[in-house]
């Protein structure tokens, strides 16, 4: 019983936070490898504006990152400086019309790049309407057995479409913009392939634009995150918070490697999990992260120059 009052100060105390209107600090970063393994690049120092006002179309300067309200599961557009797209996971399938429209709002008429991080229904479900309605020219996936109707319809699709597939494996580069890097950290290479996938084999990937970094976990558990920290540096501005806010994610060790000093959940209301966790909430808290939500929030923008983000969420709380 002891732990109960310093855990619910905590989690008040970061709800306070994530809701706050305009907050502005400095941070250090190190840049994400541009195409190298190693990933070992020296800490620099970049300046973060965080703001929660109503949600705009950003500019094609920047690298942008859209975190779509859709519920229970996942489904993030990246927009790179040079106007190019990747769009990581589509929600549920009863979800895929929200993003078909979110695409067309900002004026994304194709897609340069799709990533399943795996097979589950509430991160691939909504991109069957995804690619019934948007040009798509790459799909990268985890590429393993799952016994699921809509997995099999989604591979269909990509046959029936001619569209690019690739296998993704850490240690990969996504090729996507010449000023970005797009670097693979998870699944591992080596991969029994007769194995169901789960959680673990979420892809993984980490967007570097200068000074600026996002790292999008998929439903990546705590020991993926123990492979990536002990393979790269897995230091990021900017965290898409592993598997909704489960307690079985973003474990200490992963966040003190991290040091996100903004974190984005992609989680529906009161869903039946309990995401996010108390847990997660207060290991977030002791990492001073900035959290934003969308099951409170609403769909979530992360825009960055390189040296500056910002953040613009649909709603304020």
């Amino acid at each position: 019983m002891k732990q109960i009052v310093p855990i619910v100060v905590v989690v008040l105390l970061v709800l306070a936070i994530g809701a706050a209107g305009c907050v502005s600090n400095s941070f250090t970063s190190s840049p994400s490898p541009q195409a190298s393994a190693s990933a070992t690049a020296s800490a620099t120092t970049a300046t973060v504006s965080v703001k929660t006002v109503q949600v705009e179309q950003s500019t094609n300067a920047n690298l942008t990152m859209s975190v779509i309200d859709v519920g229970q599961g996942d489904a993030i557009l990246l927009t790179f400086p040079h106007n190019e797209s990747l769009l990581i996971d589509g929600g549920t399938e009863a979800e895929g019309s929200t993003v078909v429209a979110y695409l067309n709002s900002v004026g994304t008429t194709r897609l340069n790049g799709v990533v399943a991080t795996h097979p589950d229904s509430d991160h691939i479900g909504g991109l069957i309407t995804v690619l019934n309605s948007v040009a798509v020219d790459h799909v990268y996936d985890v590429g393993l057995p799952k016994s699921s109707a809509t997995y099999a319809t989604f591979l269909q699709l990509i046959a029936q479409k001619n569209i690019t597939y690739t296998k993704s494996r850490a240690g990969d580069d996504i090729a996507i913009d010449p000023d970005t890097a797009v670097f693979v950290f998870n699944p591992p290479q080596q991969i029994p392939a007769t194995g169901a996938p789960d959680n673990g084999d979420s892809i993984v990937i980490k967007v570097s634009y200068n000074r600026v970094s996002y790292l999008l976990t998929g439903d990546a558990e705590s020991s993926a995150e123990a492979q990536m920290i002990s393979a790269y540096n897995s230091s990021a501005n900017v965290l898409k918070v592993g598997h909704h806010g489960s307690r079985y994610a973003s474990s200490a060790s992963f966040l003190a490697a991290v040091k996100p000093q903004i974190a984005v959940i992609s989680v529906g209301v009161n869903n039946t999990y309990g995401h996010p966790s108390p847990q997660t909430l207060v290991r977030l808290a002791m990492v001073n992260s900035t959290i934003y939500r969308t099951d409170t929030q609403g769909t979530i923008i992360v825009t960055t120059n390189g040296q500056t983000v910002d953040v613009k969420t649909a709603r304020n709380t």
